[in-house]
């Protein structure tokens, strides 16, 4: 394997670790990591609001992922591509939301497909664009 494999493996993985500190941030509340994943001037499109800047997506995920007592947020069949120090992935998601954790039973669960455009930074690799387009949803969202 010579350094430029070597390279785009590294890339790759890294976009992938990248990919699982997004969907903790929800999950387990982590929005303190927002800078470890977002770039400061992130746009976020979600079917509900568009959102623009670090800031202001971190205060909406606190105000709309804090009415539950369990998340769980999981992308898979990402489809990385590295061009220099930009990169773009698509990947599936399903979504799992339980309001109340003694009724796992009753959730509203979300089957996506993620778009991001990423970058790399001096501190990594960092979201700056993402897009959710909902598939399909199952339950009652709350609120």
């Amino acid at each position: 394997m010579d350094a430029e494999q070597l390279g785009r493996l590294t890339d790759r993985q890294q976009i992938a670790d990248l990919l699982s500190r997004y969907c903790l941030i929800p999950d387990r509340g982590q929005y303190e990591t927002a800078t470890d994943v977002f770039t400061e001037d992130v746009v976020a499109v979600y079917p509900h609001a568009t959102i623009d800047g670090r800031e202001a997506l971190v205060e909406s995920g606190r105000g709309f992922f804090g009415r539950f007592e369990r998340l769980q947020h999981v992308t898979a069949n990402e489809l990385v591509e590295v061009d220099g120090d930009t990169g773009t992935v698509r990947a599936n998601l399903i979504a799992t939301h339980v309001l109340d954790a003694s009724r796992p039973d009753v959730f509203f669960r979300v089957g996506g497909i993620y778009e991001f455009d990423l970058v790399r930074t001096v501190s990594g690799w960092r979201i700056s664009r993402l897009e959710q387009r909902q598939v399909w949803t199952e339950g009652t969202p709350a609120g």
